[in-house]
């Protein structure tokens, strides 16, 4: 009888942890195991058992105060007590979690459009959930005998490198982590240009390193996501450097026009020989060395400019809240003779310019709150203040070397120095 009492009671426990009945239900069904017992005594002759006294209330112990992403609280669960995991439901509570964060910080991000920020992340890495499939592709051409006519290298979250070397093969290695095993790379030739392709969003990362032979190369495109972009020592015609959040190093190259736009990273050119070099980023600073240009435009934002040995006919740069420095940037001008033209703008930033004493030159200089400080010898002042200057050199009209000046700011102190 207690045996078939004993079966029943764990068949109502068993219904109730299969969600078969509730807990009051299941506490109405061994209920009546009780009365049945009582009854049973009854007919018996047997008192029934007398219910058990009450156990005597422990006293509390004080909550202690717990810790949860760095703050403290006075109540909740105690820290020592190991939490109960439900292995199953792990790893759907774990995305759940990460896209509860990434729809959070997406949309404090979506507040901070105005910085120029660009933020390319997947929070589910964070809980182990992808896969990375590692490989390298490696190509090289037949010996090239003439002109490559393009060069096109799309890298994603790492480093697209393009390098001149001493050779007659062309030579480009892919370093990928794909999402999927079977993604696949492919090195296109045709029409004597070559170019990289794959499944951009079957990526993670792509990592792209190029020798060029000793060849022209035609056009040069070269694009790249969160990490730079370099080239050396190469010769061609066309180059257009694109990337974000990486840096652009531009080092011994020559072209008819090189266009290199960043962002949140730094430009650096050194070495370089174009009829039009453009250089544009945000947020980080320009440095040019040894630039030979007819014309030049460099423009950030949120930080400085600074050239040095410039032989350019036509410059321009513009940027805000910081720095505009340039010395030397009349290379070999007294000597080719001609017309230069600088202009030079920047805000809440100063502005400093060395000019060579025979170099004749025709100034015009302003500031909003702040001075202009001119020490130019032999400058013929038209009109003068505080915070503005035009005037020009006294030989400028019989001069070789003629350069025409314009350079302004806010909050920022502009000096004009002789070099």
């Amino acid at each position: 009888m207690n045996e078939q009492k004993n079966e029943g009671k764990m068949k109502i426990l068993q219904m109730l942890s299969e969600g078969t009945i509730g807990v009051e239900d299941a506490m109405k069904l061994l209920e009546q195991f009780k009365e049945e017992g009582h009854e049973s005594a009854r007919r018996e002759g047997r008192p029934p058992r007398p219910p058990r006294p009450p156990r005597p209330e422990r006293p509390r112990r004080p909550e202690r105060p717990h810790v949860y992403f760095g703050h403290v609280h006075g109540n909740g669960p105690d820290p020592r007590r190991r939490p109960e995991v439900d292995v199953q439901d792990g790893s759907h509570k774990a995305m759940s979690f990460a896209e509860s964060i990434g729809e959070k910080i997406s949309g404090a991000l979506s507040k901070l459009d105005n910085l120029d920020i660009d933020i390319d992340f997947d929070f589910s890495d964070v809980f182990g959930t992808k896969h990375r499939y590692s490989n390298t592709v490696t190509y090289i051409s037949d010996p090239i005998a003439q002109n490559i006519a393009s060069l096109r290298l799309m890298g994603k979250n790492a480093t697209v490198k393009i390098e001149g070397y001493d050779g007659k093969e062309l030579r480009i290695t892919c370093a990928y982590k794909s999402k999927r095993p079977d993604a696949q790379v492919t090195i296109c030739e045709e029409h004597g240009g070559f170019e990289v392709q794959y499944d951009y969003n079957a990526m993670y990362s792509m990592e792209i390193s190029c020798e060029v032979p000793q060849a022209f190369v035609e056009e040069i495109h070269a694009e790249s996501k969160n990490s730079g972009i370099k080239l050396h020592g190469i010769n061609g015609r066309t180059y257009n450097i694109l990337t974000k959040n990486g840096g652009i190093k531009l080092e011994k190259v020559r072209a008819d026009e090189i266009t290199a736009k960043t962002r949140n990273s730094s430009i650096q050119a050194e070495e370089v020989t174009a009829d039009t070099i453009s250089l544009e980023t945000s947020n980080s600073k320009i440095n040019a060395e040894y630039i030979t240009a007819n014309v030049a435009h460099f423009v950030t934002s949120n930080s400085k400019v600074e050239t040095e040995d410039l032989d350019i006919k036509q410059l321009y740069i513009k940027t805000s809240n910081s720095a505009i420095k340039m010395e030397n940037i009349f290379q070999n001008f007294a000597e080719t003779g001609g017309e230069r033209t600088v202009e030079a703008h920047t805000s809440n930033g100063g502005v400093s310019i060395y000019i060579p004493r025979n170099v004749a030159a025709t100034l015009q200089a302003s500031t909003t709150n702040s001075r202009v400080d001119c020490h130019l010898q032999d400058l013929l002042v038209g009109d003068v203040s505080k915070n503005y200057i035009n005037g020009r050199t006294h030989d400028y009209d019989n001069a070789m070397a003629k350069a025409k000046i314009n350079i302004s700011t806010t909050n920022g102190t502009i000096k004009i120095r002789e070099a």
